[in-house]
């Protein structure tokens, strides 16, 4: 099974430790809809699935390096500021400040060049292709060198994000504690299945749940 690889540079809202199942949004701080949708539809799943899934937000960098900052996104969640197009987005609105609190903690993505991880991370990179072993030589390398122009895209970014080859902002990422990928979900239309796939998870769990409570009854 793909695991995420995950590196966190500092914890800039509550505590960091994964559970059982764990929801991440990862977010950039000029990204209009991660602020406009991403950041309500969580807090809203927070309250319907919090007792069984934790929530986390990454904010990632992968483009406009001068607006999204560790900075920036401290500033947010002291004041509610907001910069580049997540603030005209708001403005549009008629509002200065970002409307919503934020109900889960906030880690900030470990900002690196990527080209200097790029050949510790490439076997990895390529077995998130489950057939990636059968292929041939000639397949292989074309992978890689479509793995070495993603990569190259981004003279900086966020670790967890490019080596995840995400697609972008907002993405929410089911993982486990062992950090097994369950499941990835990007942009606004992806939103509807995210939401059935925990509701089908809930129900598994609350059937497992009532099922344990059952045979424990039989066998007193």
């Amino acid at each position: 099974m793909i695991q995420l690889k995950l590196q966190i540079e500092d914890v800039l809202q509550g505590h960091f430790r994964l559970g059982e199942l764990n929801l991440l949004l990862f977010f950039q701080a000029s990204c209009p809809g991660c602020f406009s949708y991403a950041i309500p539809e969580t807090n809203a799943l927070v309250q319907e699935h919090g007792e069984w899934l934790q929530f986390f937000g990454v904010s990632t960098m992968f483009e406009n390096p001068d607006l999204n900052t560790m900075e920036q996104v401290k500033s947010f969640l002291w004041s509610g500021s907001l910069v580049g197009e997540a603030a005209d987005y708001f403005k549009d609105l008629g509002l200065d400040r970002y409307p919503h609190e934020i109900s889960f903690p906030v880690l900030q993505d470990k900002l690196v060049k990527p080209s200097d991880y790029i050949e510790n991370e490439m076997e990895r990179l390529c077995l998130m292709h489950p057939a990636y072993t059968t292929w041939s030589a000639y397949d292989q390398q074309q992978l890689q060198g479509k793995i070495k122009e993603y990569v190259a895209a981004y003279p900086k970014a966020g670790f967890s994000f490019v080596f995840n080859m995400l697609r972008g902002t907002p993405t929410w990422v089911l993982i486990t504690e062992e950090m097994q990928l369950l499941g990835t979900w990007f942009g606004y239309e992806a939103v509807p299945d995210m939401k059935k796939t925990l509701l089908e998870i809930k129900e598994d769990l609350n059937k497992n749940s009532g099922a344990s409570q059952q045979d424990a009854g039989n066998s007193e």
